[in-house]
């Protein structure tokens, strides 16, 4: 069995995006396919938001994943696995089993380059003390995923504006290990997911990049936005617009997490109708998010919690705007 490499050896973070958005299409649209890693170094000067966020002035720049804001230009690499059918891969069902598995392919090269690094389980690994690079991932709820890592190899990948931060510096790989290139880094991120997912590398041409899905656009007018409710990995606004009855008519989220979209979508549609009480939409919020759910998977906030508080604040200043 192959794993398909495609390296971008000097590419903007848009260019980059819609070749792997190609990618990602045509995985959810075939399930057969092989994975493909794509490792990618970064020009320009910028940051960027996650898939999830509206609301964050800072960049126009989106990324496919989920995550928080961070720097995302020159100085770093983004690594991204589009993986057709993870459960073939070995990888289970679940997003936060996803992330946790595919991030191995990523700590074995860095440790076989002599930087000691880890996974503490939350949105970052470390390397030699400290964050070095910024976790992420996306599933369609069908079985296919994309994993990322953007990692500081010359410039760190500070998360910015609004995200919740380790509580210590970023780090660099370059700091780490001096004068590593861009040419032996790549020979290590493709030998190490090579390695821990048993299969043959094989060299691919880039596709032709794809225009952005319809749930990567802004949300509707005429909704009325909570204030950022905090979560373990920065904010989470929810925004409704209520019907004569006083009941949901439209849900939207925007934020940080991590996750998958079919997911999401499923709670914006189960929500209308609800009665905007916190029994009601949490009971609804539960349902499509349990506790052992493997389906759907929110990381980086307590579904039932953080998503019932951000709903029942925006209502409250729908009442308020009256």
């Amino acid at each position: 069995m192959s794993i398909h490499t495609l390296v971008l050896d000097g590419v903007s973070p848009t260019s980059e995006r819609g070749i792997v958005q190609a990618l990602y299409q045509a995985a959810c649209a075939d399930h057969k396919l092989a994975p493909t890693l794509v490792i990618s170094r970064l020009t320009g000067d910028g940051v960027a938001v996650g898939r999830f966020q509206f609301h964050d002035p800072l960049s126009p720049y989106k990324r496919l994943t989920g995550g928080p804001v961070c720097a995302y230009g020159e100085g770093q690499v983004s690594l991204q696995l589009v993986m057709p059918d993870w459960a073939r891969m070995g990888h289970g069902a679940g997003l936060d089993k996803l992330i946790n598995r595919t991030v191995r392919g990523t700590l074995r090269s860095l440790n076989e380059l002599g930087i000691r690094s880890l996974y503490g389980g939350r949105e970052f690994i470390v390397s030699m003390g400290r964050p070095s690079g910024l976790v992420s991932m996306v599933g369609d709820g069908a079985g296919t995923g994309l994993f990322q890592c953007v990692l500081g190899w010359t410039q760190p990948v500070q998360p910015v504006a609004g995200a919740a931060p380790p509580q210590r510096p970023w780090g660099t790989l370059a700091t780490c290990l001096p004068g590593l290139s861009f040419a032996r880094l790549v020979s290590a991120l493709i030998d190490g997911h090579a390695h821990t997912s048993k299969r043959t590398p094989q060299p691919v041409a880039a596709p032709t990049p794809e225009t952005l899905p319809a749930d990567m656009d802004s949300p509707p007018d005429g909704l009325c936005w909570s204030p950022p409710v905090a979560i373990p990995v920065g904010q989470l606004r929810a925004g409704v617009r209520l019907d004569d009855d006083g009941r949901l008519a439209q849900v939207r989220f925007s934020g940080d997490w991590i996750g998958d979209t079919g997911g999401i979508n499923q709670l914006c549609e189960a929500l209308c109708g609800v009665l905007p009480a916190e029994g009601e939409v949490a009971d609804v919020v539960g349902r499509v998010y349990p506790p052992d759910g493997l389906q759907h998977t929110l990381l980086g906030l307590r579904a039932v919690v953080d998503i019932t508080a951000a709903i029942l604040a925006a209502v409250a200043a729908s009442e308020t705007s009256r």
